[in-house]
């Protein structure tokens, strides 16, 4: 009996203690959270934001310019606007009934800069387009926009 008495005494004493563990793991056990490593992390986010913003470069340098009384009262030039069709057919709107290489060469016989305005459809020969470029080039008529529309 006395082996009886030694398991039976082993039992509830491992018994006891395995609740003694469950209680005591369950009500000692507390979370904590350590702000120090997020702390850190938001200062070298901090640090990384203001080593990496680019500033005004135009207040680097004040500069005080001078005024003036006269101002260009030059007219603004009307553009002499070129067409090219579907068909690759180019005409310009003030020289209708002359081919457009004499017009434009009359355009810069006068030694003055016109603007010209290249209007070409969307279905245009690419080729047409490069040829009046290039004319207009050679002639020295080198204000040159291409007219676009704006997308819906």
């Amino acid at each position: 009996m006395v082996n009886g008495k030694r398991v039976a005494t082993r039992i509830t004493a491992l018994s006891l203690a395995l609740t003694e563990m469950k209680l005591r793991n369950r009500s000692e056990e507390q979370l904590d959270i350590n702000l120090a490593p997020l702390i850190d992390v938001v200062f070298l986010l901090l640090i990384f934001f203001m080593l990496t913003t680019t500033f005004e470069k135009e207040s680097r340098l004040k500069v005080d310019l001078h005024s003036t009384e006269s101002r260009d009262d030059r007219p603004l030039l009307e553009p002499t606007i070129i067409t090219i069709d579907q068909q690759g057919v180019t005409t310009l709107t003030a020289y209708p009934d002359v081919s457009w290489e004499s017009a434009l060469i009359t355009l810069s016989s006068d030694g003055q800069e016109h603007p010209l305005l290249l209007r070409a459809d969307r279905e245009a020969p690419h080729g047409a387009v490069v040829e009046v470029m290039d004319v207009a080039r050679k002639l020295r008529l080198l204000n040159l926009s291409i007219a676009t529309e704006p997308q819906p």
